[in-house]
């Protein structure tokens, strides 16, 4: 089945297990990145796509981010969120106490990408997981509209 290209190339959708390689979507997107990335995500346990995330910061871009406060004492998680934070990205847990910060999305400048994938590798592998990427500019403010009002209210 693979992906296929919607609405004149706006979005992709990719099914994990057709392609074993949404992380190399998330990373492209990443890379792809001029001025701004931010990320709102459950579980975040995939090393290439920190390095990715590193690598953004590096060349100047602004990297921002939030997870869960739950999955982000996980061992796995917490060393890799650390790394983050060493290469000066920030990266908040949710505040608020009556329930989990679920999304699993990411909004640069230039594309969107969201889903039910978590950046794992069993997602990455063996999940059955969704992945929608795009660049249509009505979406992509709204995914930015939604994770920045999470971020902003986790000040």
């Amino acid at each position: 089945m693979g992906s296929m290209w919607y609405f004149n190339r706006q979005f992709k959708v990719f099914y994990s297990l057709d392609t074993h390689h949404n992380d190399q979507e998330i990373i492209s997107v990443i890379d792809h990145a001029r001025q701004y990335v931010y990320f709102a995500i459950y579980t975040f346990t995939r090393s290439d796509i920190a390095d990715a995330l590193i690598r953004a910061q590096e060349r100047g871009v602004t990297v921002w981010g939030i997870t869960d406060t739950h999955q982000s004492k996980m061992p796995e998680e917490a060393v890799l969120l650390q790394r983050l934070r060493t290469a000066h990205i920030p990266v908040e847990t949710q505040k608020h106490t009556d329930g989990i910060m679920h999304i699993k999305a990411i909004v640069t400048d230039n594309e969107y990408a969201s889903g039910s994938y978590n950046w794992t590798t069993s997602a990455t592998n063996v999940n059955d997981e969704i992945l929608e990427v795009g660049n249509n500019a009505h979406l992509r403010a709204t995914y930015f509209s939604i994770i920045k009002k999470i971020l902003i209210t986790n000040e």
